[in-house]
């Protein structure tokens, strides 16, 4: 099926095979070994030993696990982008390390037109590749895969010649890369989220947030990370007493920042807890502070601090600095790189200046001059020779004095600033074209459209019912499953004080709830002796004698009493104006069901017109028709822009009819729109015509109209009050159910609840096992209704039950069972007892097939089909097929259906789009029952699609299976086709019947 349009199935492998052959072609032209992996430099007088790869071999597998096993789980930190954190980590680092051999070997390791290859490309490799994934972290969920590699493809050439002219020109001291590595990747990686910037993401996404699984794989994440970045910091460095310091002095900052991040977070945090984001990112930044001085004599002490100072800085940053960044300065960091790479790296710099001013022979001694080898006198100065005897092998220097060399190393830090962020700009424009496939907002920080996700993948908790063959693979799977039920009911049992922290419900408090009736003695208990003690103490004032010192000394009492009382009573008025203010606005939005939401502007004087105004017809009164009539006056409509307004509707409504009423449904914690309104009509004429505006745009978003069915939610709540207001025993369905649950799993969730007179769990008669429902009555009706508000979508077993009230029914003459509407409420189509007699007679028009005598006893006597009168459809009129069908809400199930909202034919370039969407569908349909005709209405503007099935089976499995599904950011909608409208329609259909299959293979 199409679902986005970030597809990878041409513009990924088209990238991958043209930069893999340009890349062969290089390796192929330009690559040779170098001498210590050369087979020809061996000789008898060689020492395996010394063989480069004895060194360099062991710093080379920790920076591999750090690149694909520390940022790969630190990266999988987002609950619906585990796939996408790892995966395109995965990939980025691999290209990257490829391509950087070639870029950096051109200007660090060319000899004679050659790269030299040896460990020690790859190493350097590596940390390019680092920087990539350092800015990676910035656009981490907002990219496609195609974006990141072409990222990669521009980041590592600039990265690879800031390097090369940092380190031949300016000749700095950045053993650990925070000059190189960590602030060019940030202010890198900022650049290019400063371009790709997304509004709609600075109020917070749906899908941008973790789970208790994905915290877990990023603190790993962090754990490679931090027991390897002792090898990151001193690979690079001299062998011997400098890689021996780079080594205490990266421990001691991780160590330092380690415990300060934990007390910061605990501190920071509202609640006094820990937050797991602080843990995964914060411990960190100790190994960045102490780069640019991790091979100097700066004492353990000053590796303390600067882990200290670092983690401080890192996290205020990320308390206060990212969300400022975003909102003012358009820089979405979303991994939060500037602050464990950007301002650590600052104070890394500026601790590596301050050390390279203050080191001096007495405290290096001779080898000063080989950590600072540009501080080593020119050649010719007699100071040389008398180093050389004391160093063999000392190379000659430019004689720079501490202060020159320091002023390099700042020169050094804003030219690195300048190119990575400019460099970044560049590519973030270069990114932003459509070619390669940015996904949409609405689909960011989500593998579903770049994976072949499992079904569970946005649950990860939820068990699945898999059939096995193999009987021990049942037994165990059967094991595993009773163990979850039991600890799901031992939960239940011993934390039945704390059960609002278990249930699922909104805004419920369990506790209030039970204990309610305890409080309101006590109040009431608490009330009566404090009046008590008021009248004692009345009664004692009263028989104080009345001098008339005491008299002055009353009537002062009494002014300040008076006083207080009046401003108290003032208090009070006020407090009573703004409730009643309050309690009326409440009413406003809750007074009937559909009436508008009035403006908050207030009239503050009459208006002075001398002509009356007539009113809106939204301020009409409606009291004076019945709820039946206002329901054949209104229609739902759906799928609304989140920016929507009630005169939006009333006007684009108004012209197929005046609008009386308008009601938008909003959320009642967020009080943001759900997308879902009723409009009231003053005639009932106007509704089929609404309903025909089905598909139309209402600020560029399709709606859909349909009737508003509100008998279904009358009759429910006439059912939900003559439960609530009984007494007695009541009976609850449970639906809903795993097939492993028992009777006595059920007693010991709902007994807590109250005493339960009997539960009935509806077996299998073949099978022995349940059917997934059943029946529990309680004593008391209280209890019952509290288990209902408590345990209606609890997740059992990986699944969420569901809790409903049983209406007892005498009469016969009902027309569905509570089955049926179950199945009704889950599917959208009605196929109970019910639905099911209604197709039987429907499909035996016109056969000469009889339905059975029992089967039409129980049509007549629902009234569905009034047998005798069943006549043959009337003649259908051939509509145009770039006009939507205006099909009925729930129409009985066909072979037939279409599809709508599939695609936007003025969105479509490609010749051969409509093609693609026929094979996307055949493939998609297959999966259900197959279909044997197919019709892509290109000049549709409600992007139809029609569909013949094979059986009536396989449409319904087709429609349940589309309907209501997003793609791109549609919402597809399946409605079933009379079959002889579809003929009429499409003639061809009427002998198609061989499958349809995919031109494409």
């Amino acid at each position: 099926m199409k679902t986005q349009p970030t597809s990878l199935r041409i513009k990924l492998p088209a990238f991958v095979f043209v930069i893999e052959v340009v890349i062969v072609a290089l390796y192929a032209a330009f690559v040779t070994y170098d001498e210590h992996t050369d087979a020809r430099f061996q000789t008898n007088q060689t020492n395996p030993m010394d063989n480069a790869v004895y060194k360099d071999y062991p710093f080379f597998t920790d920076i591999q696990v750090m690149i694909f096993l520390g940022f790969g789980c630190l990266l999988a930190f987002l609950r619906l982008y585990g796939f996408g954190g790892m995966v395109f980590n995965f990939l980025t680092a691999t290209f990257a390390i490829q391509w950087a051999i070639l870029v950096q070997g051109y200007f660090q390791f060319n000899h004679d037109g050659k790269i030299h290859l040896g460990v020690i490309n790859l190493i350097n490799a590596e940390f390019a590749c680092a920087v990539v994934l350092i800015s990676f972290g910035a656009v981490l969920g907002k990219t496609s895969p195609l974006q990141l590699l072409v990222m990669a493809l521009l980041e590592v050439p600039v990265f690879a010649v800031t390097e090369w002219a940092v380190l031949k020109y300016l000749k700095i001291n950045d053993a650990g890369g925070s000059i190189l590595i960590h602030l060019f990747a940030c202010y890198f990686g900022l650049g290019v989220t400063f371009v790709l910037y997304r509004p709609r993401l600075n109020e917070g996404h749906a899908k941008e947030n973790t789970s208790y699984q994905s915290d877990i794989l990023s603190v790993m994440g962090t754990l490679f990370l931090w027991v390897f970045w002792p090898s990151f910091n001193s690979a690079l460095t001299l062998k011997g007493d400098d890689q021996h310091r780079a080594i205490l002095h990266t421990f001691i900052g991780l160590s330092a920042s380690t415990l300060t991040a934990f007390a910061l977070s605990a501190m920071l945090n509202k609640n006094g807890k820990l937050t797991m984001a602080d843990v995964q990112n914060v411990t960190l930044a100790g190994g960045v502070t102490v780069g640019a001085s991790v091979d100097m004599m700066i004492s353990p002490a000053a590796a303390y601090a600067l882990g200290i100072m670092g983690c401080t800085a890192c996290m205020l940053g990320y308390k206060y600095l990212s969300p400022f960044l975003a909102q003012r300065f358009r820089i979405q960091d979303q991994c939060g790189i500037h602050n464990l790479h950007g301002l650590t790296g600052l104070i890394s710099c500026t601790a590596g200046i301050c050390a390279i001013l203050m080191a001096n022979e007495d405290v290096y001694g001779p080898s000063l001059y080989e950590i600072f080898t540009h501080r080593a006198p020119v050649e010719g100065d007699p100071k040389l020779q008398d180093l050389q005897m004391l160093i063999p092998g000392l190379q000659p220097g430019l004689g720079r004095t501490a202060q020159e060399q320091a002023l390099f190393q700042v020169a050094a830090v804003f030219s690195t600033i300048g190119v990575s962020a400019l460099g970044g700009v560049l590519t973030g424009f270069v990114l932003k074209l459509p070619y390669f496939a940015p996904p949409s907002d609405d689909f960011c920080f989500d593998d579903e459209p770049f994976f072949d996700v499992p079904p569970d993948y946005d649950a990860p908790l939820k068990l699945t019912d898999t059939t096995c063959c193999d009987l021990s693979r049942r037994r165990r799977r059967d094991e595993s499953l009773q163990e979850h039920i039991f600890c799901d009911i031992l939960t239940l049992a011993r934390h039945f004080d704390n059960f609002k922290r278990i249930i699922m419900a909104d805004d419920f408090d369990v506790e209030a709830m039970l204990e309610a009736p305890f409080r309101k003695d006590e109040i009431k208990s608490s009330h009566a002796n404090g009046h008590d003690d008021q009248n004692k103490k009345k009664r004692r004032s009263r028989s104080k004698s009345r001098s008339p010192g005491s008299r002055k000394k009353r009537s002062k009492s009494r002014d300040r009493k008076k006083g207080k009382k009046r401003s108290r009573s003032r208090e009070r008025k006020r407090s009573r104006s703004r409730e009643r203010h309050r309690s009326r606005s409440r009413s406003k939005e809750r007074s009937g069901r559909y009436r508008a939401r009035r403006s908050p502007v207030k009239r503050r004087s009459k208006s002075r017109s001398p002509f009356k105004k007539e009113k809106s017809p939204i301020r009409q009164p409606i009291d004076n028709l019945t709820p039946e009539e206002r329901d054949a006056r209104t229609v739902f409509c759906m799928q609304l822009a989140a920016r929507i307004r009630a005169r939006d509707l009333e006007d684009f409504f108004s012209a197929v009819g005046k609008v009386r009423d308008v009601r938008m449904i909003s959320d009642r914690n967020s009080r943001r729109s759900k997308g879902i309104a009723y409009i009231e009509f003053v005639e009932a004429s106007s509704v089929p015509l609404a309903i025909g505006l089905t598909g139309q745009r209402l600020l560029g978003v399709p709606i859909i109209v349909q009737a508003s069915q509100a008998e279904k939610n009358r009759a429910a709540a006439a059912a939900n009050n003559l439960q609530k207001g009984s007494s007695g025993p009541m009976r609850l369905y449970v639906g809903s159910l795993h097939f492993n649950i028992t009777e006595e799993m059920l007693r010991g969730i709902f007994e807590p609840f109250g005493k339960i007179e009997g539960i009935q769990l509806m077996m299998d008669s073949e099978t022995g096992r349940s059917k997934g429902y059943g029946f529990i009555s309680f004593a008391d009706a209280e209890c019952a209704k509290k288990a209902l508000e408590q345990l209606n979508g609890f997740e059992l077993a990986g699944r969420p039950m569901k809790v409903g009230h049983v209406t007892e029914r005498s009469d016969s003459s009902t027309a569905s069972s509570f089955l049926d509407n179950d199945e009704l409420e889950r599917t959208g189509i009605d196929l109970g007892t019910t639905g099911r007699l209604q197709l039987m007679a429907r499909l035996a028009e016109g056969t000469g097939l009889k339905i059975p005598p029992a089967a039409q006893q129980a049509l007549q006597m629902t009234g569905s089909i009034p047998f005798g009168n069943i006549t043959a459809p009337a003649a259908v009129p051939t509509p145009a097929p770039s006009q939507a069908l205006n099909l009925p809400s729930q129409p009985l199930a066909t072979h037939c259906l279409q599809l709508s909202n599939l695609f936007n034919p003025q969105a479509e370039n490609d010749p051969s789009w409509a093609s693609e969407i026929q094979d996307d569908v055949i493939e998609e349909c297959n999966k259900h029952g197959g279909i044997v005709h197919i019709y892509v209405d290109k000049n549709s503007a409600q992007g139809n699609v029609y569909v013949k099935c094979p059986s009536i089976p396989a449409a319904m499995a087709t429609v349940n299976a589309l309907h209501g599904r997003w793609f791109a950011g549609k919402m597809i909608t399946a409605a079933y086709v009379p079959l002889p409208t579809y003929h009429n329609l499409f003639p061809d259909s009427v002998t198609a019947k061989q499958l349809l299959m995919p031109a494409r293979r």
